[in-house]
């Protein structure tokens, strides 16, 4: 496997500090062997950095929402590859506009990762020292590939450039995932240079950077899907853009939670339809989706078909929750038990317990508000509920057997006031009787701070 090295020239602090002049035209870029495939433009980080200063910024940026410190820092190096603007472009003081590459590549941020990975699974993370003035490395390059920050150097997380004596996550993560994509090294001024100093960052894409990017993945296509704006209202997202597909889009998604480092961590939907001309795409926001990234890929395996990263703010907001129990009456009773409070982006749930000779339950979960449960059934039932289990509405148990019913509840969905009803009737054949009634009110309080 090969290793790409960022190396700090002993001696040559001088010398590397004139790297950061005016850009310059284009000297004559490197290529790795290979570049990535369009399934393997996403990459996770395992946060280890040790420094104060790695994890001091913990200002909020809405173009990379959920992100802090040293995450917030790599996501800017990553983004500063892509086609276009990610979000509205800002988000570093030294920089006009973050995301310059101006190719068919954008990477696409996919959270945290569980760990660090074993070389081929898109990971940036922390290795305890280098040998040889090694500041970084990227195993891999132009096909799957591991990142690794020596942390025998003092790194700072920005924004802009670092105080002297410390190295920039940033500018030397630009570099690193410059390799991950498939360059080499190149000449000053441009980010691909072999080497630098503390203080020293070069943040910005030169002539030659962009001129080796596009060259492995081809100038931005005209045609190229993209993420101009998005728009959340409860668990809806409305993306805006252009050259959508008009009816087979993947939408991928960020994930909410850590994954396993050996996971494809991507949250995506299949077959989702544009309309107004491939100019909009509305869909259901998956419960596993968090604050990150959202991408569109419309049919085909180029560059060109997938589209920017743009900043999404999926936010999970936790609640608090009282429950009030109203049971009703009946011979052979059911019973049911809240087993979860309701949280937004959580599940929340039910359990049925049948005494014996009971053959089958009907269980019925409403809320106050349908928009906060995606994907559920809403048949008029049961005086206005919402009958969430599967077709024919019937779970088989016999007298040993507990069910339980698990209803989502969607992301950026207001709780507070809201009810929860779980309603239920045993059934027994032969002849038909309906043998019990239970039904159980959750009143949702007050949001936590």
């Amino acid at each position: 496997m090969k290793i790409t090295r960022f190396l700090l020239p002993t001696l040559a602090l001088g010398a590397a500090a004139a790297l950061y002049g005016p850009q310059q035209e284009a000297h004559g870029f490197s290529k790795l062997i290979g570049s990535l495939g369009i399934a393997k433009r996403d990459f996770r980080i395992r946060n280890g950095f040790a420094d104060s200063t790695a994890n001091n910024n913990n200002t909020p940026d809405p173009n990379y929402p959920g992100a802090q410190g040293a995450v917030m820092a790599l996501w800017k190096a990553a983004a500063e590859w892509g086609s276009g603007p990610h979000g509205d472009g800002s988000g570093d003081p030294t920089q006009a506009n973050l995301g310059d590459g101006g190719a068919n590549f954008d990477f696409v941020y996919m959270g945290i990762s569980l760990g660090g990975g074993t070389g081929d699974d898109n990971i940036a993370s922390v290795t305890s020292s280098c040998s040889g003035g090694v500041l970084a490395f990227v195993s891999g390059g132009g096909s799957n590939w591991e990142m690794k920050f020596c942390e025998n150097w003092v790194w700072d997380d920005g924004p802009g450039f670092a105080p002297g004596g410390r190295f920039s996550i940033q500018g030397v993560g630009t570099h690193e995932f410059g390799h991950a994509l498939g360059l080499g090294h190149s000449s000053p001024p441009a980010v691909m240079k072999p080497s630098t100093g503390s203080g020293n960052d070069q943040l910005n894409l030169s002539a030659d950077d962009k001129a080796g990017v596009q060259c492995l993945y081809g100038v931005k296509a005209a045609d190229k899907p993209t993420i101009t704006g998005v728009s959340i209202s409860a668990d809806v997202i409305t993306l805006t853009g252009t050259n959508f597909d008009a009816s087979n889009n993947e939408v991928w998604f960020t994930p909410s939670a850590e994954t396993p480092w050996n996971d494809d961590p991507r949250v995506r939907l299949f077959g989702v339809a544009s309309t107004l001309g491939g100019t909009r795409i509305e869909t259901c926001i998956p419960g596993e989706a968090g604050p990150g990234n959202v991408m569109v890929r419309r049919p085909g395996t180029d560059g060109s078909d997938l589209s920017n990263a743009y900043p999404v703010d999926i936010s999970v907001t936790p609640v608090d929750a009282e429950a009030a129990f109203h049971n009703g009456t009946g011979c052979n009773l059911a019973n049911y038990t809240v087993t979860e409070p309701p949280v937004v982006g959580g599940n929340w749930g039910s359990d049925i317990v049948l005494e014996p000779g009971m053959e089958r339950s009907l269980l019925a979960i409403s809320l106050t508000s349908p928009a906060c449960h995606p994907g559920g059934f809403k048949p008029s039932i049961l005086g206005g509920t919402e009958l969430l289990a599967l077709p024919p509405y019937l779970l088989p148990h016999d007298q040993n057997e507990t069910g339980r019913h698990v209803i989502p509840i969607a992301y950026d969905c207001d709780l507070v006031g809201q009810d929860f009803c779980t309603q239920g009737f045993g059934l027994s054949f032969g002849p038909l009787v309906r043998t019990g009634f239970n039904a159980q009110i959750v009143t949702v309080g007050n949001q936590l701070p």
